[in-house]
C-alpha cells in the first residue's frame, strides 16, 4: 500500500489550484497583491452572451473568494472578524473557498457569503471588542458545495 504524500505548502497548493479551476473554466482569477482587504482572488467569470448592442449587455459576473486551506477532517477554518465584515457590507459576491488536505487526493468546498453568515458576522462585529483586526470567527462548512 502506497503512504499518501503530504503537501507540504498546502496553503499556496490550495491557492494555486483554485487560480487553475478557474482558468479550466474559462474565468479571469486576479490574485491579490496585497492581502489588506480579506480577499485572495478576484474572479470574472465569462460573459453572457447578450442579443442587441453592446452598450445596452448587463455587466460581467464577478465575486471575492478568500480560500483557506486545513489539514483537519472537520470542515472549518477562522475568518479575521475584520475581513468578515468587510464581504458582509459588500455589495459584491463573496465565496470562502477550503481546500482539504484529503486521501487520496485534496478536496475543495466553497460557501457563498449569503444572508445568515452576513447577519452573523454583522452581529459578532457589532458585540465585539475595539480590536476587530485580532478577532477571528470559525467558518462552518456545513451547507457547502464540494468540487
Amino acid at each position: 500500500m502506497q503512504k499518501k504524500k503530504t503537501i507540504k505548502r498546502l496553503a499556496r497548493y490550495a491557492e494555486t489550484s483554485f487560480a487553475s479551476l478557474c482558468a479550466l473554466g474559462g474565468a479571469l482569477c486576479h490574485e491579490s497583491q496585497e492581502d489588506e482587504n480579506g480577499w485572495d482572488y478576484h474572479v470574472e467569470l465569462p460573459e453572457d452572451e447578450s442579443i442587441g448592442p453592446a452598450d445596452t449587455a448587463p455587466p460581467g459576473k464577478h465575486a471575492y473568494i478568500q480560500v483557506k486551506s486545513t489539514r483537519n477532517a472537520r470542515l472549518s477554518c477562522s475568518v479575521k472578524l475584520s475581513n468578515a465584515l468587510k464581504a458582509a457590507r459588500s455589495r459584491d459576491p463573496w465565496f470562502v473557498v477550503l481546500m482539504v488536505d484529503a486521501a487520496p487526493q485534496p478536496k475543495i468546498y466553497a460557501v457563498h457569503i449569503w444572508t445568515e453568515t452576513m447577519k452573523d458576522w454583522l452581529k459578532a462585529g457589532c458585540h465585539s471588542a475595539c480590536n476587530i483586526g485580532s478577532d477571528s470567527l470559525l467558518m462552518q462548512f456545513g451547507r457547502c458545495v464540494e468540487f
